[in-house]
């Protein structure tokens, strides 16, 4: 019996055919978690985001619109409540802008007094530094200017001086008439006081000098201004929501309804007349 021996180059190549094999199953195999590469960490999760994000882009319709709005209502409000506080802010400070133009021109087109213009730019400062140190701006720009307009008016206005009352008779001085036997004394009538001199009349109260600074057109064109800038500032907050409206109904009106009265109830808008925890008809009269 005759015994090939092995032939070197079959050797090599049946190696050569494991080793690629061996390559192969290792670069098949998922990397270490050192070479992937890590995604930017958020505050909130990936599919929160991402369905919020949808929503804002008006994706989803009918009830998986109210649904969702309902699951993530507080997520919702929380952006809104970011968004109207930009945006009061913002119209805060365009509104002490607007008010702030008047003053200006009103400094530069008339002659005032040293103490005029140091009491009208002390007023004016003390509006904006109360509107920029409160947190709810709306409120603040309401009563900030209502002292504005209060200090504006002292300065036209003199002040009213209360009239002095005449001293009540001195009861000392004035006994009960004396009597007599015959009866009670007369005593003669005593003289009339000596008149006081005649003093000039009283002088009217000061009115704007007509050829001075017209103050009551002043108020009146900052409280235009203060108006106009509140419009916008209503407007704008009206405006404001984080998502667009709501979707109508696709196909399933029952649940749609449904939903839309727990989302109605929990942004505080509840239809008056309905309860939704009244699941049983009321009894007929009898």
């Amino acid at each position: 019996m005759q015994v090939e021996g092995v032939n070197p180059g079959h050797a090599y190549g049946w190696q050569k055919v494991h080793e690629n094999q061996d390559a192969t199953e290792q670069n098949t195999e998922p990397q270490p978690e050192n070479n992937t590469i890590a995604e930017p960490q958020t505050d909130e999760p990936d599919g929160q985001r991402g369905v919020i994000r949808l929503l804002q882009e008006g994706h989803f319709k009918g009830v998986s619109d109210v649904r969702l709005r309902i699951n993530f209502f507080d997520e919702i409000s929380g952006i809104e409540a970011q968004q109207l506080q930009t945006v009061t802010a913002e119209n805060a400070v365009a509104a002490v802008s607007s008010v702030g133009g008047v003053v200006e021109s009103f400094l530069t087109d008339n002659d005032l007094t040293e103490e005029q213009a140091a009491a009208l730019s002390d007023a004016q400062q003390a509006f904006e530094q109360a509107v920029s140190d409160a947190e709810d701006k709306t409120q603040a720009l309401n009563n900030a200017f209502a002292e504005f307009i209060a200090a504006l008016q002292t300065l036209f206005t003199p002040p009213v001086e209360p009239e002095e009352e005449p001293p009540p008779p001195d009861a000392e001085t004035q006994g009960p008439a004396e009597e007599s036997s015959e009866g009670p004394i007369e005593e003669p009538p005593a003289e009339p006081p000596a008149e006081p001199p005649a003093e000039p009349p009283a002088e009217p109260p000061q009115e704007p000098d007509a050829t001075g600074p017209d103050w009551l057109a002043f108020i009146q064109n900052i409280q235009a201004a203060f108006d106009a800038a509140m419009a916008d500032l209503n407007n704008a907050v009206s405006a404001t929501t984080a998502l667009p409206p709501l979707s109508e109904p696709n196909g399933n009106g029952v649940a749609y309804d449904k939903f839309l009265a727990i989302y109605n109830q929990m942004r505080g808008i509840e239809p008056a007349g309905q309860d939704l925890d009244q699941t049983e008809p009321p009894e007929p009269e009898t």
